[in-house]
């Protein structure tokens, strides 16, 4: 019955046919196969092109009598069916037949067919000798549309493509009709005015567009019903009786309101039942909409409260209710529903009529259920069927946990939409367990109903149903283990945990739960690990600071969650992790927590300057362990330990900078406040052992010496710019332990070229050293030095101790440079005598970060910020160096306003003040002489560079010497020189002459030689007479020469005494 009930309140478009002939059982089954119509196009004026995706059609046969007066009953199309063999057939039979049938049907609001079937030869031949049977009949009956019907086609394509095309003419025919009554309509609407007659054309439209499935515009139309019927001015209607059923499955509705109206009976429920009646059928034809089961149920419930209003006194009212529930909820609309919104709709309303029923129930026969309250002081009306559901109250109470668990298993598939109510629902069986004295049943529900309540921070309902949790535990002596998500749990440990629950909700007895739990612990000693955050809330400063010499604090706040005695705690523990899974404590022991707040310091002598996670904070009272884990992905759950020691720590610092000496590298360290220490080790690891080694090949050093101040390592790679070091220092003192790690970033470029040149005399050298910076950044010199390895035999000039430090820039075009003169006390200048050149320096960014921080002295009574302005704020600074070179100003190109919030972390206020003073400044520039400079000791880079004298071939003295002193030398005119050529093999050591030397003077263009210009030097010591004439006028330089061997190659070094001489020419 159900398809049944719902295929008549599906309304359909009406198509009559009056078959004479009786042909339409040869059409049906082609017609058939093409319903329900689809994909419909519809625009009404001014709105936008709607599709009406399927449109149920109706064909019923018609007798060819007069059609109904009521619009809304007549069809939208009448068609008369006949079929044509030949002239007489159309002349005495057709003809006559449409002539008798025609005026019956002639309406203005429905569309009037002849269908013709036949086969083709006789609807395209010219039966009527000048025309087709067609075109005859468009000629006799003018107002007719005409189609055609065949039953022979040459294939399947042309059959579905026949049919086609007049199923869209029947589309179209339709449209045309509906636009044309809705027109009818709505001008009509405009010109009445009686209510009666409004109501019906409304009512008409609404129907009219629920048979054409137009959704929107029938809602409308039932928010126009509703609000005429309502108008009380209009319709000043009875309250009328409630009456079941209130639906009828089994018929489309058409003219309802206008019967109701005409016979008299139009009352307060009539209209609402159909309103709500309109709704269902609304909802029948929604199917597509998915706002359509929300829309229906609004409905319901609109129709429900509306009743409520009228007849919540009547006796009758609860029966009624219960028994609408029961027909809506079983209505066969809804069976083949398989929406989840429906379903849980359904649910929603069998929760809403147990409540009925249950009320029905306690009203009627007194009884009681947990929870609920209703006012008693009317009894009600009941059916007998409905009364024996509660006709005792053992059978009552049954009936309520049957019901309930049925809906709770419906619900079940809706958990995450439902799940509080499915909670509630829980709650009113296990409370009904409760007051029938059941308590090993209560207790089970409960378990979850109050753990979820609690952890939801809904903590009234929560300690209140926990209470009630308790003392079913306290209830069942006989039950020793409770079963806790599979886990059988000691009854002591889950009365243990309950208590410390009570303790953080909203109890009224925080004493007595506290008292509870510490004798349930103290007496069953379980050793149990319980959540700090239910007694306790802390919170972690994150910071760590320096409580003494290499011993580092965190300051942690506890505060109580519950107002009891003092607490003894025995000890608190804090561990972290770092990233590379090494962990750290910081702990203090025997802490009195007397106020609802405390602040502790716990210690460490233990510190790794490194980014750690926290991992869990314990406190131990008495034999009872509170623990808090941390997630580690929460990012607040980090803590970034910044390096703060004080000023009297011991401690070892790396430089960042490599050093070179003699082409291999160094780490430079550094060693402070080393008194009392009693032994140390400082292990220095290579983070990645691709990058560098040490002695051995080994990947790690321990260095236990305060000696060592260098140590050697090796790159794997010449391409290696960086690299990063783990060191570790261990020590006693005073026969306490500490430990300290730190990583470095060590950079390894060297930011300095250093060559050298050569410069050679009779009995000395000098070397000519160039040095270019290769960094971005200026570098500042300050100190070179050159040293022989033989101190005894070489007199070298001082060391160039600068005044005030030279700069080394890197946009400069020349290089620096540095001399060196070295002259020999005794013997030669041999090749093997070795001497290092020492360059010491430092980089701007250091040597800026130096006169910086000097111009705040260290504060040793406040650390922490101290070392975050050395380490956080400092290094954060962009200098510009190009003003620096240029005025010599000390300038940052930092965004204030971002530096300014570095500071925030900084809680003494002078030194806050201070150092944005300080900024302001450097904003403007500080004239480096104007800035404080360090007096303590500046870790300067140094570059040791070794250097060697070159074994030379040949070296020898060159000397001109004019023989006519007081000649005037002029143009054109040869001169006489004596040339003087030692040879220095005595003072300089030098290789085995292989062949002759040859001396030769070049000509140029300032000067040409008269005679012989080449000369061979067979002895240690020749001189050469030569003519020289000048070419030109002027201060002249003397004439270029050189010494090359037999082949003419260059060989050897010349001492060209006269290089530097000129002489003037008239």
């Amino acid at each position: 019955m159900g398809s049944a009930a719902v295929e008549g309140m599906n309304p359909k478009v009406q198509i009559s046919y009056f078959d004479p002939f009786h042909l339409f059982d040869g059409l049906r089954s082609e017609i058939g196969q093409r319903l329900p119509l689809t994909n419909l196009h519809w625009k009404s004026e001014g709105g936008t092109l709607k599709t009406i995706s399927s449109l149920n059609v109706e064909f019923f046969s018609s007798t060819g009598d007069e059609m109904p007066q009521d619009l809304i009953l007549k069809p939208f199309i009448n068609c008369v069916i006949v079929s044509c063999e030949s002239v007489e057939d159309y002349r005495s039979k057709i003809r006559p037949l449409i002539r008798n049938w025609l005026p019956s049907q002639e309406e203005l609001y429905c569309t009037n067919i002849v269908v013709l079937h036949s086969n083709k030869e006789i609807l395209d031949s010219s039966i009527f000798k000048s025309v087709s049977l067609i075109e005859k009949f468009n000629k006799d009956f003018p107002s007719l549309k005409t189609l055609e019907t065949k039953t022979v086609y040459k294939s399947n394509e042309e059959r579905d493509a026949f049919w086609n095309g007049l199923i869209n003419k029947l589309k179209h025919y339709l449209l045309e009709v509906l636009e044309k009554r809705i027109n009818s309509y709505e001008a009509t609407l405009k010109k009445e005015e009686a209510p009666n007659s409004l109501v019906l054309l409304h009512e008409n439209l609404l129907k009219l567009y629920l048979s054409f499935q137009l959704t929107a515009e029938a809602s409308a139309e039932i928010e126009k019903l509703d609000t005429l019927l309502s108008n009380k001015g209009f319709f000043p209607v009875k309250t009328g009786d409630l009456q079941t059923p209130v639906f009828k499955q089994n018929k489309f509705s058409v003219n309802a309101i206008r019967t109701l109206i005409a016979t008299e009976e139009l009352t307060f429920f009539m209209i609402q039942k159909c309103i709500l009646e309109a709704q269902l059928e609304l909802y029948v034809v929604s199917s597509n909409d998915k706002t359509s089961e929300k829309k229906l149920n609004d409905a319901f419930h609109r129709f429900l409260w509306r009743l409520h209003s009228s007849f919540h006194t009547s006796a009758y009212w609860l029966q009624f209710k219960f028994s609408l529930y029961d027909e809506f909820i079983n209505l066969d609309v809804f069976e083949n529903s398989k929406s989840d919104g429906w379903k849980l709709i359904l649910c929603d309303l069998k929760n809403e009529q147990r409540e009925c029923w249950i009320q029905l129930a306690c009203s009627k026969m007194s009884y009681r259920v947990p929870l609920m309250e209703f006012d008693l002081k009317l009894t009600p009306k009941t059916d007998p069927i409905t009364e024996e559901t509660f006709k005792t109250e053992e059978v009552f109470y049954k009936n309520v946990v049957h019901k309930t668990k049925d809906l709770l298993k419906e619900y079940s598939s809706f958990a995450s939409k439902r799940q509080r109510v499915m909670d509630w629902l829980s709650i009113e069986i296990a409370l009904l367990y409760y007051d029938r004295g059941d308590y090993a049943n209560c207790m089970i529900i409960l378990q979850s109903s109050y753990d979820f309540y609690m952890e939801s921070h809904w903590s009234v309902i929560g300690s209140w149903l926990l209470e009630y949790y308790i003392e079913c535990i306290e209830k069942c002596p006989d039950i020793t283990e409770i079963d806790l998500d599979g886990d059988l749990v000691p009854k002591s440990i889950v009365l243990s945990n309950s208590y410390l629950n009570l303790l953080t909700s909203n109890s009224k007895n925080p004493r007595k739960w506290w008292t509870e739990f510490l004798n349930s612990n103290i007496n069953k000693n379980d050793n149990l690990i319980y959540p700090l955050d239910n007694l306790f809330a802390v919170d972690i400063i994150r910071r760590v600071f320096p409580v003494q010499a290499n011993s580092y604090g965190i300051d942690i706040f506890f505060s109580r969650k519950c107002d009891f005695d003092d607490i003894s705690i025995s000890s608190i523990t804090l561990l972290m992790k770092s990233y590379a899974d090494e962990f750290l404590e910081f702990t203090v022991s025997d802490v009195i927590l007397s106020s609802n707040t405390s602040i502790y310091t716990l210690v460490s002598n233990s510190i790794q300057w490194c980014t750690f996670e926290l991992v869990a904070l314990e406190v131990v009272i008495g034999s009872t362990f509170f623990k808090k884990e941390f997630d580690s992905l929460e990012t607040e759950d980090s803590l970034c330990l910044q390096p703060c020691q004080s000023v009297d720590s011991f401690k070892v610092n790396v430089a960042k900078y490599v050093e070179q000496v003699f082409d291999k590298n160094y780490l430079r360290l550094r060693f402070e406040n080393t008194q009392n220490v009693d032994q140390f080790t400082f292990n220095i690891q290579s983070m990645n052992q691709d990058e560098i080694f040490f002695a051995n090949g080994e990947s790690s050093l321990v260095v236990s010496s305060f000696e060592t101040l260098r140590v050697w390592f090796e790159k794997k790679s010449q391409s290696t710019c960086k690299f990063s070091i783990k060191t570790t220092l261990s020590f006693t003192k005073c026969n306490v332990q500490f430990v300290e790690t730190c990583i470095h970033e060590v950079d390894c470029k060297l930011p300095l070229d250093v060559s050298v040149e050569d410069v050679y005399s009779k009995d000395t050298l000098v070397f000519d050293f160039s040095l270019k910076s290769l960094s971005d950044e200026i570098i500042f010199l300050f100190d070179a030095s050159l040293t022989a390895d033989t101190d005894t035999k070489y007199v070298i000039s001082d060391t160039q101790t600068l005044s005030e430090p030279a700069l080394l820039t890197p946009t400069a075009k020349l290089p620096y440079h540095i001399f060196f003169q070295l002259s020999n006390k005794s013997g030669s200048f041999l090749a093997a005598d070795k001497f290092n050149l020492s360059v010491k320096y430092l980089r701007a960014q250091q040597y800026f970060k130096e006169v910086i921080e000097c111009m705040i002295p260290t504060d040793s009574n406040n650390i922490i910020d101290y070392s975050y302005w050395q380490n956080s704020v400092i290094p954060s600074l962009r200098f510009d160096y190009r003003a620096f070179e240029l005025s010599r100003k000390l300038t940052v190109i930092s965004d204030f306003t971002v530096t300014l919030e570095l500071l925030r972390p900084i809680k003494d206020l002078r030194l806050k003040s201070q150092i944005t003073d300080i900024l302001k400044k450097l904003e403007s520039g500080i004239s480096i002489d104007e800035a404080s400079h360090c007096e303590r000791e500046t870790m300067l880079h140094e570059l040791i560079v070794p250097v060697s004298i070159p074994k030379l071939t040949t070296f020898y003295s060159i000397q001109f010497k004019q023989m006519t002193r007081n000649e005037e030398l002029k143009t054109g005119i040869p001169s006489l020189f004596e040339v003087k050529v030692t040879d220095l093999s005595d003072t300089w050591e030098l290789s085995a002459k292989s062949d002759v030397p040859v001396f030769t003077i070049i000509n140029c263009s300032e000067w040409i030689v008269g005679g012989k210009r080449r000369f061979e030097i067979n002895s240690k010591h020749i001189i050469i007479s030569v003519n020289l004439i000048p070419l030109r006028r002027g201060y002249l330089s003397y004439p270029a020469i050189e010494i090359t061997n037999t082949s003419g190659d260059a060989t050897g070094e010349i001492d060209y005494l006269n290089s530097n001489d000129k002489l003037l020419v008239f």
